[in-house]
C-alpha cells in the first residue's frame, strides 16, 4: 500500500527531533544514494524504544518469553503503538523539512498531489 501525505500536517518538536535522529548512510549500489535502513532507521536497537527515547517519553518495558529458555525485554503495547504513530509521521515530517528548508514547528499545508511542495500556514 502506497503512503499518501496528508493535506495538512502539524509539525511538532518531537517530529523534528526524530527527523534529526534518522541514521543516513551511503549506499554504493548503482551510482550511489543516501540510504535509511528500514530495519534500523534511528541506528541499531529496538525502533519503538529509540523513537520514544528521542522524543523524551518514558518507555515502559515488559518481559516476553521468546523461547522456553530465553526471555526478551520489549516496550509495552501502549509504548509500541505511540512509537509507531510517531514513526509513521516521520516520512511526512522529513518531506516538509526538505521542501521548505525549515525546522519550525507549526501547521503545514500540502500544495501538490505528490507531497513534494508544502507551505507553513
Amino acid at each position: 500500500m502506497e503512503y499518501r501525505h496528508p493535506d495538512r500536517f502539524t509539525m511538532t518538536k518531537q517530529h523534528l527531533a526524530l527527523v534529526s535522529a534518522i541514521w543516513v548512510r551511503w549506499d554504493d549500489m548503482g551510482i550511489g544514494a543516501p540510504f535509511v535502513s528500514y530495519r534500523d532507521p534511528y541506528g541499531p536497537g529496538l525502533c519503538a524504544s529509540q523513537v520514544l527515547h528521542v522524543v523524551g517519553e518514558n518507555v515502559d518495558l515488559q518481559w516476553r518469553e521468546a523461547r522456553a529458555d530465553f526471555h526478551q525485554v520489549e516496550p509495552t503495547a501502549r509504548c509500541q503503538k505511540r512509537a509507531q504513530v510517531l514513526h509513521k509521521q516521520v516520512g511526512t515530517a522529513l518531506q516538509i523539512v526538505l521542501a521548505t528548508q525549515s525546522w519550525e514547528p507549526g501547521i503545514y499545508r500540502r500544495l501538490d498531489a505528490n507531497g513534494l511542495q508544502w507551505e507553513r500556514i
